[in-house]
């Protein structure tokens, strides 16, 4: 008899760091219609749905995981002409619980293809995009996908 074994290893595996209970707050939104360009349109999964900014510049996303987590990945979806630019990464971690820790700068680019950024941090708490720059004259930003990708820190 042939016996077949399954063997996954989970720790090589990522996964969406962004389903609940994280809290996701903007710096902007749209006329301040949270329903239609909020925040969590770009969380969704849904393509069709975005968060879009108002106008000046700089924005900003931040990311409350409302727990520890190791990040790998930003994955970012804009709209071309509403692109964030000359962008960097804040993480606040266990260790570092008041103050944000820059992680890295990152620059995307002014089209609408999924972009994923490195973003190798453990034992995450939050984590911030800073964008300096839009790549509209006004300084909108629209982001219609975000997600953050890695492992849940077992505790």
């Amino acid at each position: 008899m042939l016996k077949l074994v399954c063997t996954t290893y989970i720790s090589d595996m990522t996964v969406s760091l962004v389903q609940a209970p994280v809290k996701c707050r903007v710096s902007s939104v749209l006329n301040k219609d949270r329903a239609l360009y909020g925040a969590q349109n770009m969380l969704s999964g849904d393509i069709s749905s975005c968060w879009n900014s108002d106008q000046g510049s700089p924005q900003s996303i931040i990311i409350n995981f409302q727990r520890q987590v190791h990040t790998e990945q930003l994955q970012l979806i804009f709209q071309g002409g509403f692109v964030g630019q000359d962008a960097s990464l804040f993480v606040k971690t266990k260790e570092e619980t008041i103050q944000w820790k820059e992680l890295q700068h990152i620059d995307p680019v002014n089209d609408n293809s999924l972009q994923i950024f490195p973003c190798k941090a453990n034992h995450v708490t939050a984590l911030k995009i800073l964008f300096r720059k839009s790549s509209d004259f006004y300084g909108r930003v629209i982001v219609y996908q975000m997600d953050v990708q890695g492992h849940e820190v077992d505790e």
